[in-house]
């Protein structure tokens, strides 16, 4: 297969963060808060604006409603028939990820306050899931629920919430998690830049270095045979379930998310287009590996200039207060990558590598973009 460009929607103003399609119907989730499902045609068919604030992720379910997870810690469902939209649940923290259960009776939410939520479509919540540290990804096939953990766990639940296993995930923070289509195997990606991908019932995973900067999101097709993957290095790249690379499609932006759809491609990016590639039918040419760097023992680049980030600081681009990250070298405020990734943007312009939380108080963490890792030796 050979990937080319066909066709580009511009839907968001901002990142677009959340998108899933099912028979023929696209839903978006963007970071100006807004949800639009459109056809594949490009025919759009309804949009809502309830959210209050960014959309992390849309999942459609079986009777063409979309379930979304926003910042504003809120589950809701948007009906585009009805053209209404109404809350299913709240988290005590930003709600990251939802997925539909097969059947369509009951929606599971992933959120930063380390639980997973189990919600009937009409608001009734089933049960909560406490599992410790933020999470970031859920997803739901059969009776197997797999979650992207913040303690860098995968968690592999049944349908109840209760959990069957868990799987060391990586030695960075993980992102996304997805299941194959028969529920059999699992695959997950997060900031050390590898695909992962592992039976469900047992063994180790297939580690592969899978791009040259963090990866966002990872999904299967409709037959389990490949996978896709996407990156903040702007690419997209097509996988075997062995973890065997099959191509490398480049665009001018951040790929938040990649989703295969018949012979196309859809890549969710971060100025807010929903890109369309066509399958041209041709075997394309095998990309070269990824080489990723070896982490250090010690940081050589921490010198710090800047140790006070003022009053309540806030990301200087989009203004979040939550979880800001100041730079040591120049006192850039810029929002964490569970947001909109201000911060990792602002080393990526200026090349200042070194990173703290620009909460009040010590630093109980210091970060370096250059390393790729969390500083404790200084070399």
């Amino acid at each position: 297969m050979t990937f080319l460009p066909a066709r580009v929607h511009e839907l968001h103003s901002g990142p677009m963060k959340g998108l899933d399609i099912v028979d023929g119907h696209i839903a978006t989730g963007g970071a100006d808060g807004n949800i639009r499902v459109l056809s594949v045609t490009g025919r759009h068919t309804g949009s809502s604006s309830a959210h209050t604030d960014l959309v992390n992720s849309v999942a459609i379910g079986p009777d063409g409603k979309v379930a979304s997870g926003s910042r504003d810690r809120t589950v809701r469902l948007f009906d585009p028939d009805a053209s209404r939209t109404y809350v299913v649940g709240e988290h005590d923290h930003w709600v990251m990820s939802v997925a539909w259960s097969d059947d369509g009776t009951r929606i599971a939410s992933a959120s930063e306050d380390g639980t997973v939520g189990l919600w009937e479509p009409e608001g009734a919540q089933v049960t909560r899931i406490d599992l410790g540290y933020p999470a970031n990804s859920v997803d739901w096939r059969g009776d197997v629920i797999a979650v992207a953990n913040g303690d860098r766990t995968l968690y592999l639940l049944d349908g109840d919430g209760v959990v069957r296993r868990t799987v060391p995930g990586a030695e960075q923070l993980l992102w996304d998690v997805a299941l194959s289509p028969d529920a059999r195997r699992v695959a997950w990606t997060g900031r050390d830049r590898c695909l992962r991908v592992a039976d469900v019932s047992s063994g180790d995973p297939i580690v592969v270095p899978a791009h040259t900067h963090q990866v966002w999101s990872v999904a299967w097709d409709e037959t389990g045979d490949r996978l896709v993957t996407a990156s903040a290095d702007g690419s997209a790249a097509v996988w075997t379930p062995l973890g065997e690379a099959v191509e490398r499609v480049v665009v001018p932006a951040w790929v938040r998310r990649a989703l295969f759809h018949g012979a196309d491609l859809y890549l969710a990016t971060e100025d807010g287009d929903l890109r369309i590639l066509s399958d041209n039918g041709l075997v394309a040419e095998t990309p070269d590996p990824i080489k990723t760097p070896v982490t250090p023992e010690s940081c050589i680049h921490w010198d710090p200039k800047i140790t006070d980030a003022g009053y309540r600081p806030r990301c200087r681009e989009c203004g979040s207060s939550e979880e800001p990250r100041l730079c040591v070298t120049c006192g850039h405020i810029g929002c964490c990558e569970s947001q909109l990734a201000h911060g990792t943007k602002h080393w990526l312009e200026s090349g200042h590598p070194n990173t703290v939380s620009a909460e009040p108080g010590a630093f109980d963490w210091k970060w370096c973009y250059a390393d790729d890792m969390y500083v404790k030796r200084v070399g």
